[in-house]
């Protein structure tokens, strides 16, 4: 039945509504942390994963729900080691989590039947491991191609690799898989783990004999492995291999290996923290050709192969960015155990810092840019300084030449694709529109105050990035809602949340012609949690129902969300509010057809992954996604720099330059406010990928049609 449409209510947080006070917001930095109890033992192991969380001058470290430690501290970053009490802590690398000075609402504010979170049985992540914490580029199980026959089961006392017929195609150089495996392996598999056999046989570069897998998220770089491992070992290549993976992931690579090869086919060994990793070695890799360790543990394990100086003929680094790091106690372990053949998997590119990309090359193939030193004179400064403003005709020159042959060295031992490629495999269509919503008065207003403050003024007579960062992310809240500024530049009180911004009176009417004219279900995407509250405010006065899950969402909690969204209608659950940055790698919620992209990222990447969440593998429904873009903001400029991104980011770096790389005249045209015809983006040239069209989307967006200045088709 159709509801008349009432007028919505703003949140209200601690007895005071949210359009009487402005949204405060804080950052801090919150790393994944590895905790144990003191101990004088010689060799410790950690003993379980964290959540480390620094503000405020202090460090909380908290496993669950319980606190176990906190210590003063100014500064942090990944590999720094603290104690207190009867815990010490080791952090990890660091998560994106906005916080904010008020708590998030976790329930409708309209009453409504509660839904039961159940905890699943099926084997995943999250069953195999008591408190995982999410995890950027792991390890993530592909689905099969053609899955005719299911992998083997059987169990075995004792697992032997059979040795046939030897495996390399000499006609064509390229490595033989083995066939139950190659069943399973999609094209973009079966290419990689070419690339990689040719990598560390040393026939596709001359650099030495590593590779760097830096296939996204979800493209089944575990299984690619799995078929590379097995294949050389069946080759008679290799007799050993070496996984070395988060602590997190250990259980998960164990069971991937079990999956696709059963117990009878390979041994492998885990190395727990209780496990005598010497077991591994005593029967000369007739029993066990693989052995699954952590990062931490590998110090122990190097110290025990310290005086034999054994080496694994393999060695496989899952979310290898973690080597970055040469000089960490882990990284040397691993080194000092590795053979020349190296296979480093992430899907985590490394951005903006091409010293830590320095690493990983050199850790693959030793001395292939020679010294450091060497390195950032021929490449680093050079490119470093033709992305500088100033930078002179000269310095642009060099600068590009030195870009160009470093991506001719690394593309020969780097390989790197996105899950676009797995789009071909989707038997659904996807139409994709950016929707340029007009400003409502009240924005101008505030957007102009803010544009004519110390605060943009600051940002043009200093290089404090810090400045600069506030005032950006004030004007991308500025451009969604005039509830995100602070009151005093606002033109008086806003009555309701969608009044309150262009965008959101767009997303209103869609969400109310989609709830009540179909059985469809929607994802709704920001970068800014103060965003998600207002949605939800709308949610409960549309009375429709919500899931949520931000920074602040528990680890054991989230894969029930995105099961609860899948498997229930849209009476149950209709939106699904998502944290871009917290979850927007790695979920599937084909539950929805629909998703709302509320604010666009400097990354790009952040929002093609954000976007691909309702198109995947299962998806049944004609997929729609809308970015929303408040017509001549700052939300125009960062949606043209991605149309236009260059770089390294089609190999393993992003280069693209950050706003504090910006000179005093882009700033200014950055920190502006323009009043196109239709927008900014079709007005000044047009784009091979775009066309404007007319677009009403079958009727669900002509209730919005006073509110939207042009709609633009992404061809697909």
């Amino acid at each position: 039945m159709n509801r008349a449409f009432t007028p919505l209510k703003p949140l209200q947080r601690n007895g005071v509504l949210a359009n009487s006070m402005p949204d405060v917001q804080t950052k801090k930095a919150t790393f994944q942390a590895m905790w144990r109890k003191k101990s004088g033992k010689k060799n410790k192991t950690w003993e379980g994963d964290a959540i480390a969380t620094l503000s405020g001058g202090n460090l909380v470290v908290k496993s669950g729900n319980k606190q176990l430690l906190r210590v003063s501290c100014a500064n942090a970053s990944e590999g720094d080691l603290f104690a207190g009490g009867v815990y010490e802590c080791e952090l990890g690398s660091m998560l994106d989590v906005e916080i904010k000075s008020s708590p998030v609402v976790e329930e409708p504010l309209i009453p409504r039947k509660k839904i039961a979170l159940t905890r699943q049985k099926s084997v995943s992540l999250n069953d195999l491991l008591s408190a995982p914490l999410p995890k950027v580029g792991s390890a993530a199980p592909a689905v099969p191609k053609n899955p005719v026959s299911k992998p083997s089961t059987n169990v075995a006392a004792r697992p032997v690799v059979k040795k046939p017929v030897a495996m390399t195609n000499i006609s064509s150089g390229e490595l033989e898989i083995d066939t139950e495996l190659l069943e399973h392996l999609r094209p973009h598999q079966v290419e990689a783990v070419q690339f990689l056999y040719k990598c560390v046989i040393g026939k596709a570069h001359s650099y030495g004999n590593g590779a760097l897998l830096a296939d996204e998220m979800g493209l089944g770089k575990t299984l690619t492995s799995i078929a590379l491992i097995f294949s050389l070992l069946k080759s008679g290549l290799i007799k050993n291999c070496l996984v070395v993976c988060p602590v997190t992931l250990l259980r998960n690579w164990k069971a991937e290996f079990k999956k696709w090869l059963g117990e009878t086919r390979i041994g492998v060994f885990v190395a727990s923290p209780e496990a005598d990793v010497s077991n591994f070695f005593k029967t000369h890799f007739k029993t066990y050709q693989v052995l699954i360790a952590g990062y931490e543990r590998m110090i122990k394990i190097a110290d025990e192969l310290a005086g034999g100086m054994q080496l694994f003929d393999l060695v496989i680094c899952d979310e290898g960015h973690r080597l970055k790091g040469l000089k960490t106690k882990a990284a040397q372990s691993i080194t000092s155990v590795s053979g020349d053949k190296r296979v480093i998997l992430t899907g985590t590119p490394v951005q903006n810092n091409l010293s830590e990309f320095y690493a990983l090359a050199d850790y693959l193939n030793p001395g292939i840019f020679g010294s450091m030193a060497k390195f950032v004179k021929k490449f680093s400064d050079p490119i470093a300084l033709s992305r500088s403003p100033e930078a002179s005709e000269s310095s642009v020159q060099n600068g590009q030449e030195a870009t160009e042959e470093l991506i001719e060295i690394v593309s020969s031992f780097v390989l790197r694709r996105d899950f676009r490629i797995l789009e071909k495999y989707i038997q659904v269509p996807k139409t994709e529109l950016v929707v340029f919503c007009k400003p409502v008065p009240n924005q101008i207003h505030s957007y102009k105050n803010i544009i004519a403050s110390n605060v943009i003024s600051n940002c043009l007579d200093t290089s404090n990035q810090g400045e600069l960062l506030k005032a950006i992310s004030l004007l991308r809240k500025a451009a969604t809602s005039t509830f995100l500024v602070p009151e005093e530049w606002r033109l008086g009180r806003t009555l309701t949340t969608s009044e309150s911004g262009g965008k959101l009176q767009v997303l209103a009417s869609l969400m109310k012609e989609l709830s009540s004219k179909t059985d469809e279900k929607i994802v709704i995407v920001s970068g800014f949690t103060s965003t998600l509250d207002l949605v939800q405010t709308m949610c409960a006065n549309l009375e429709l129902q919500w899931l949520r899950l931000d920074g602040s969402t528990p680890q054991d909690q989230r894969q029930n969300l995105v099961d609860l969204f899948n498997k229930t209608n849209h009476k149950r659950s209709f939106a699904f509010m998502l944290s871009a940055r917290s979850g927007g790698a790695g979920l599937n919620l084909i539950g929805a057809s629909r998703l709302v992209l509320l604010d666009s990222d400097w990354n790009p990447a952040i929002d093609l992954q954000a976007m691909a969440r309702i198109f995947r593998d299962g998806q049944t429904r004609h997929v729609h996604i809308y970015r929303f873009l408040t017509t001549g903001t700052i939300d125009e400029k960062i949606f043209q720099r991605q149309l236009t991104k260059q770089g390294l980011s089609d190999t393993v770096l992003d280069l693209e330059p950050t706003p504090d790389k910006f000179s005093k005249d882009q700033l200014r045209d950055l920190f502006s406010l323009r009043t196109p015809q239709l927008c900014c983006t079709v007005e000044e040239g047009p784009h091979e990928h775009l066309e404007v069209v007319q677009a009403t989307d079958g009727g669900l967006l002509e209730s919005a049609a006073a509110n939207i200045s042009c709609v633009l088709k992404v061809k697909q």
